[in-house]
């Protein structure tokens, strides 16, 4: 990032995997962006001060904003110099209005501030290529004054200087910046929000404390027929779990895990689940230095799932149905280690002691068809996996820079489908790679020029299908389509694990994202630059009610491939009776 006075902050992405690294940050003159903040009712603001929390570039074309991260100011861990670079704080004047300066053209700028009238409130500001036309008009909600107790469920007990998280919403879906406080002695707290519709209200009790994490969802008026509220108490009681304890090493040399992840699954009949209680990585712990830690899980049974400090850990899988239910089948649950749990309450704190095995670390090239060198590529992969969503994302692909990657987490006993993708020069391959790979210190994986599939979408009729859109999935692993499998009604479909795919368009933006496959007059659709070797699957609307509304038609294409899919017989999604969109 830089920054020179009378010029806009910038920012260039370094590539740190380059023999030298370099980046070139162009400055052009500041726009020094104008906002007025007015209360409710129009009448402005005076003495609010607003910090720039984050700045995000507006690309004219996707492919321009491909891999093009947003700028986040985080106060307390940011790098050297970020003050020198970073826009200044301002405050509104008499009339409510306040200056930016440091800011360029073609991005949206995020702005907020802690005010004791009006709690925490931010706004985005958007700047257009050609600067900003007119004056930006914040409107900022009035003051709420949220007070309450927090105590233990089952003795009353306060839970003294315990971290709570608010969050006051003008509407369901929009996050606003959260309000964190502590509880005094006796447990009570407050703070000052915006006055919104929604009040999300979530206790933290400190670590090696029995008591689980706990949220309060509410809302608190209607939109518009009720006044704005000025006060409210809300008072949380807290349920108590039972405590876990352990240790995490790595297998085989039992060397202590420092910073791995740990969080629980609870089962579908576990009271807590309906209880408020938190679970999934939003309840995670971080192990100590010696590998060590503390997490309270809710009486019953469930899951701890584990994932390593780094991605060097061999990934177990578990269906969805078996964290929940503790029966076959389901959708795909990855960690780097699953332990299940079986408590009583009043329990503990019960000792669970788990080992992760390191996996292989495979390096390699990646040239094109001419042998040239790929400069910039993806890697869709069940290698990578993420505490953040335990089922596979496509989406979370893994890099290749300058001609070179690197896998880690390899078993020792099978190899692993990848698929390369370079979407700028429409070129791909799907390989199986393994740990026994590693020895070979050349391996390299030639890309080659990407296929092509069409197909006719008609109804029952035989008539094509106008305009109808095409869904499109790339299949990691093979299995049912979730659709159908979670709607079916037999024990014995229920007990198949579902295939690992993403929707195309999260995988290759550049081609689908503005370009979603829609038949034209004939029926006729095109799906462009496909991975040689991948699984793709197209779903079709049915009549059958053994698929439940729907059916996949998987298929792969060889590179350089115009493959002709035929007919696929689909209806109306309006008339698909029964099935979901």
């Amino acid at each position: 990032m830089a920054r020179a006075p009378g010029f806009e902050m910038n920012w260039a992405l370094l590539n740190r995997d380059a023999r030298t690294p370099t980046a070139d940050v162009v400055l052009k003159p500041e726009t020094k962006v104008r906002v007025r903040l007015v209360d409710s009712k129009g009448i402005p603001l005076s003495n609010v001060g607003l910090d720039v929390l984050r700045i995000a570039k507006m690309a004219k074309k996707l492919e321009d904003d491909l891999g093009q991260p947003d700028v986040v100011r985080s106060p307390g861990s940011d790098a050297p110099g970020m003050d020198e670079v970073w826009p200044e704080a301002t405050t509104t004047d008499l009339d409510g209005w306040l200056t930016v300066q440091g800011l360029g053209t073609g991005i949206r700028v995020r702005l907020g501030g802690q005010d004791p009238r009006l709690g925490s409130q931010s706004l985005t500001v958007p700047i257009d290529p050609e600067g900003q036309k007119t004056p930006f008009i914040g409107t900022l909600l009035p003051v709420l004054h949220l007070s309450g107790r927090v105590t233990c469920l089952d003795t009353g007990e306060p839970l003294a200087d315990t971290l709570i998280k608010v969050d006051s919403t003008p509407h369901l879906f929009i996050p606003s910046q959260p309000s964190k406080i502590r509880t005094d002695q006796n447990g009570r707290y407050q703070t000052n929000l915006p006055a919104g519709i929604f009040l999300n209200t979530t206790v933290y009790p400190s670590s090696g404390s029995p008591y689980l994490i706990f949220t309060r969802y509410l809302q608190i008026r209607k939109e518009k027929t009720d006044q704005i509220l000025e006060e409210y108490t809300l008072d949380l009681k807290v349920p108590r779990g039972v405590l876990l304890t352990g240790q995490v090493i790595e297998r085989g040399s039992g060397k202590p895990l420092e910073g791995a992840a740990v969080f629980h699954e609870t089962g579908d009949g576990n009271v807590a689940r309906r209880e408020g209680t938190i679970s999934s990585w939003m309840a995670a712990v971080t192990t100590s230095r010696n590998g060590r830690f503390q997490i309270a899980v809710p009486p019953g049974k469930g899951y701890l799932l584990f994932y390593g400090p780094t991605a060097d850990f061999v990934a177990e899988m578990r269906g969805s149905r078996e964290l929940r239910e503790g029966k076959p089948g389901g959708k795909r649950n990855y960690a780097h280690a699953f332990v299940p749990y079986d408590v009583k309450q009043g329990e503990g704190p019960v000792k669970i002691d788990v080992g992760l095995t390191r996996g292989t670390t495979l390096t390699g090239r990646v040239v094109g068809p001419d042998g040239q060198t790929v400069q910039e590529a993806e890697i869709i992969t069940t290698l990578s996996i993420s505490p953040f969503h335990t089922l596979w994302r496509g989406d979370f692909t893994l890099p290749v820079r300058e001609g070179r990657f690197t896998l880690h987490g390899l078993p020792s006993n099978q190899a692993v489908k990848c698929s390369f993708l370079d979407a700028r020069n429409g070129w791909g391959t799907t390989v199986e790679l393994s740990a026994a790979m590693a020895k070979d210190p050349n391996v390299t994986i030639k890309l080659e020029p990407c296929g092509t599939a069409k197909v006719r979408l008609v109804d029952q009729q035989g008539q094509p299908m106008e305009k109808f859109p095409v869904s499109l999935n790339f299949v990691a692993t093979p299995g049912p389509g979730s659709l159908p499998s979670e709607l079916s009604e037999t024990e014995a479909e229920k007990t198949k694990l579902l295939a690992d795919e993403e929707i195309y368009v999260n995988i290759d933006r550049l081609h689908y994202w503005n370009n979603s496959p829609i038949s034209d007059t004939t029926g006729r659709v095109t799906l462009p630059d496909l991975i040689p070797g991948a699984t793709y699957r197209i779903y079709t609307n049915s009549r059958d009610p053994r698929t439940q509304g729907y059916e996949t038609h998987d298929f792969q294409v060889k590179a350089g491939e115009m493959l002709d899919l035929g007919d696929l017989v689909t209806r109306p999604l309006e008339d698909r009776g029964g099935g979901r969109n």
